[in-house]
């Protein structure tokens, strides 16, 4: 509510001409589209501020909620296809980034061009360390940051580009003219049937980052590598019991395990 409120200021929310509706259309996307200046710093004696450059907005949302994999099959074959922008940016809800760390990503892409894909040190927000779920998770997320994605990034592939924090370059990820590409994988659990898929793909697709990191270092005729940003870190929310652990780590490991196998 704290969002829409703060978008309904800057004018990329009305709340009011979502009521409109289309006679015979089924409504699936509100889009809202803002041009705005922010405000970087304002002197309150001549009541005058400085703004940075204009910033054009669009705003998309959904009318049903769909899973994060239906969001981005929107940001991707929708607007993204449209805009053909050179960098695309992930951020999930929950997911807070610390000042400066999507620029983080930016830089690194922008140094380096055979750069596909980078990914930041994904941090639990505020663990309770009296908690033995909440402080587990805090050392997890540690080690396998500190381990596990630094080694990774040296061997120039990434086995997971967190869906909650990452970048890619458009161009990496894009279908090619034949219709082949990363994207396109990465949408086969949504955009085939499971009869298609089959028992072994359907449990591999549950782990689409990984589906989409390999297919970019996979891809045919390309010389394409995946970074880890190690300073470039996002707070996220972690399951707090149990149960909502168990629930979490079953489908993460179950689609883990299945795209090991594929990639092995």
């Amino acid at each position: 509510e704290k969002t829409l409120d703060w978008m309904t200021e800057r004018a990329l929310f009305d709340e009011k001409l979502m009521t409109v509706e289309e006679v015979g259309l089924n409504v699936d996307m509100h889009l809202f589209e803002h041009t705005q200046q922010m405000v970087k710093s304002w002197n309150p004696q001549v009541n005058r501020g400085v703004y940075h450059k204009p910033l054009q907005t669009i705003f998309a949302l959904k009318e049903r909620n769909a899973s994060k994999l239906n969001s981005h099959l929107w940001f991707f074959n929708a607007f993204a296809d449209q805009l053909n922008p050179k960098y695309t940016f992930l951020l999930d809800v929950g997911t807070q980034p610390r000042d400066r760390a999507i620029w983080k990503l930016y830089r690194s892409m922008e140094t380096n061009s055979r750069i596909a894909g980078v990914c930041g040190e994904i941090a639990v927000h505020r663990p309770r360390l009296g908690s033995l779920v909440e402080a587990s998770q805090n050392f997890e997320y540690k080690i396998s940051n500190i381990m596990d994605k630094a080694l990774e990034s040296c061997c120039g592939f990434i086995s997971v580009l967190p869906g909650a924090f990452s970048a890619y370059r458009y161009e990496s990820i894009k279908p090619g003219e034949d219709g082949s590409g990363p994207l396109v994988d990465y949408f086969k659990s949504i955009t085939a049937s499971l009869k298609d898929l089959g028992p072994f793909k359907a449990n591999m697709y549950l782990a689409e980052d990984r589906i989409l990191a390999y297919e970019i270092v996979a891809r045919n005729d390309c010389n394409w590598v995946l970074r880890y940003v190690k300073n470039a870190v996002a707070e996220t929310d972690v399951p707090m019991t149990l149960h909502d652990l168990v629930k979490q780590r079953r489908r993460w490991l179950n689609g883990s395990f299945f795209a090991i196998l594929y990639a092995i």
